[in-house]
């Protein structure tokens, strides 16, 4: 290339000072922002050498958001000397950290004369000063360094959290629902000893962008009545996504969310496979609820299979009135993680904490008792917690709940009436996360919460009155 030879005499620094605020205190901000400035405008800042040959530009966003990806530009050009090295030592520095180019390197202009580079970060944690520096050393009106400056200097704003708290982005898909019964107040067997009384999951149905009906589940197994609210938890998180967050250790988590069209059936049909969209080294962790209500006989999601590629799923139903276990398709809401995590994420109201796990359950028949989990991390507020129980054992078996603190939970495999009580071992996975309306970095929404309810649904044989509960998204 030309002027390889004639390094001399040039560095230019084009700054962009990243500079953060909370609540709205006013900084001064690049002339070409608005004021205020907005996320939706950009600022460009541009040097040209003496005979406006070869031309530098930077260009960000007026306004960034912690845990929001944005766009940095930089584009050189020189027409007059295309396919030529017009500059060299050139480097995209962070705070002092190189993000792109560093040591010795050229920039090389392409046929049209042009050189770019646009990097997409995405700033996480406590929103602090970012000095962005584009640096090289220019070569000049056809090699030969030829004109020095030292920099240039533009602002922008780091905001902690996306627009509003309460401001919900437009949503076309219903989400994904998890919803767990958080306590066992109604409960009366000295569970796992005895089979549980009343027999109790959750019910979901009418799952829309901006709510759903949830109830507990009481199927066609009679016995104690439901005389108390319990706490019922839920995760609405948005359907259809893949993507990746950084968790507390520095791992990539890969996450996907989505809902299965109608087709799992019931035991003794089979188990119904679904097909992953992500790509996984190992088996994920599998979150996933039934979110119809088609079958008034009731029933719960149980986990059949699991593969780096697939999962499968079965609704499995009691066997207090007869025998059979089949049932008719229902749709499920599955949320999977690469693997197990913990991590913190920012907020408008400060962070927020979210992990998920495997839990291995003993064989109650050999060791009977709840398991106490730990959680990974210390949570401001007890969190909302979700499982799902496997196809481990042949005796229809749900997953129960009970005691979820700051700092853990209990959980056991239970049985219904009729059956024994004690059930096999199996290990399950399990994921909390504090509530709240929470933002992935990539703008995934969650919508967290508990609520009281004594709404019940079954089928034939328990007489509680059927009603059920509405929950609104837009009400956390």
């Amino acid at each position: 290339m030309n002027g390889r030879n004639n390094l001399l005499k040039f560095l230019l620094l084009l700054s962009s000072l990243f500079y953060s605020v909370l609540g709205g205190i006013s900084v001064v901000f690049a002339q070409t922002c608005p004021t205020p400035p907005t996320p939706d405008s950009n600022w460009i800042e541009t040097w040209s050498d003496q005979f406006n040959q070869t031309t530098y530009t930077i260009t960000a966003p007026c306004k960034v958001f912690i845990g929001v990806p944005f766009n940095i530009t930089a584009t050189v050009t020189d027409t007059t000397y295309p396919l030529t090295s017009v500059a060299v030592m050139w480097s995209l520095e962070d705070n002092g950290v190189v993000i792109a180019g560093g040591g010795f390197n050229w920039l090389d202009v392409d046929a049209a004369g042009q050189w770019q580079l646009t990097l997409t970060p995405t700033y996480t944690g406590e929103p602090i000063d970012h000095l962005l520096n584009f640096k090289f050393m220019d070569l000049g009106k056809g090699g030969g360094a030829h004109w020095w400056r030292d920099s240039i200097i533009g602002n922008i704003t780091v905001d902690p959290f996306p627009p509003s708290v309460n401001t919900l982005p437009v949503v076309s898909t219903p989400p994904v629902l998890l919803a767990d019964i958080q306590t066992m107040r109604n409960e009366e067997g000295a569970v796992p000893w005895v089979p549980s009384t009343p027999w109790l999951t959750t019910a979901v149905r009418n799952v829309t962008v901006s709510g759903a009906e949830l109830a507990l589940e009481r199927s066609e197994v009679t016995g104690a009545l439901v005389n108390v609210p319990e706490t019922l938890g839920y995760v609405a998180i948005d359907s259809d996504k893949i993507g990746s967050f950084k968790d507390s250790l520095g791992n990539t988590i890969r996450y996907e969310t989505r809902t299965t069209d109608n087709f799992i059936k019931g035991w003794h049909n089979g188990c119904a496979l679904v097909s992953l969209a992500g790509s996984y080294n190992t088996a994920p962790l599998v979150l996933a609820n039934k979110i119809s209500h088609n079958d008034t006989s009731g029933g719960w999601l149980r986990r059949c299979s699991l593969s780096e590629s697939s999962v499968g799923l079965v609704v499995d139903e009691d066997r207090f009135r007869d025998r059979e276990r089949r049932h008719r398709v229902e749709s499920a809401g599955l949320v999977l993680f690469s693997q197990a995590f913990k991590a913190i994420f920012s907020d408008a109201v400060g962070t927020w904490r979210m992990e998920a796990g495997k839990v291995m359950l003993p064989d109650t028949g050999i060791t009977p008792g709840f398991t106490a989990v730990s959680f990974k991390q210390v949570y401001n507020v007890p969190p909302v917690v979700t499982v799902l129980a496997t196809s481990a054992g042949k005796e229809p078996s749900a997953l129960r709940i009970r005691n979820v603190t700051t700092t853990g939970f209990e959980i056991v495999q239970v049985e219904h009436l009729k059956e024994d009580g004690a059930h096999a071992g199996m290990t399950i996975d399990y994921l909390a996360v504090a509530p709240g309306i929470h933002f992935l970095p990539d703008g995934t929404r969650l919508i967290v919460n508990t609520l009281e309810t004594n709404a019940v649904q079954h089928g034939v044989g328990p007489t509680d009155p059927m009603r059920w509960e509405s929950l609104s998204f837009d009400q956390p």
